[in-house]
């Protein structure tokens, strides 16, 4: 299977980036199918077992692997490139992770000081001095 898809994957509009990150990925995937072996079903052709093992998945690699969640979104990312452009079965349905957003750093008052200057200096050469 993991041949085959590595096949398709290089008749595929992917850079080369993505193709090599899209066959490792599915890679762990299919190899963790295998290792675990506790499907209803066949989770390579039935939808129902596909969403079930996908799922799984997500939670192995965040909870025993402790993926970060751009990782467990890369990856199933690339299940769904497997799922429905090589199986043909459909893109899985398996919430995403929440992407943490952080506010950027503030400025310490030098940092302060010296954006304020460079922007009153770049403002006054460019509609002359302020009044």
């Amino acid at each position: 299977m993991l041949a085959d898809y590595r096949a398709a994957l290089e008749r595929a509009d992917l850079s080369d980036d993505a193709r090599r990150a899209y066959a490792s990925r599915v890679s762990g995937f299919l190899h963790w199918l295998a290792d675990t072996g506790e499907t209803d079903g066949d989770p390579l052709t039935d939808a129902h077992s596909r969403d079930f093992a996908v799922r799984d998945y997500r939670a192995h690699l965040k909870t025993v692997k402790r993926a970060k969640p751009n990782t467990i979104n890369a990856a199933l990312t690339a299940l769904d490139h497997f799922y429905v452009h090589h199986l043909g079965v459909g893109r899985p349905v398996a919430r995403r992770e929440h992407q943490p957003t952080t506010a950027p750093e503030a400025l310490d008052e030098d940092e302060q000081r010296g954006f304020c200057a460079r922007c009153s200096g770049s403002r006054q050469r460019a509609t002359g001095p302020l009044r």
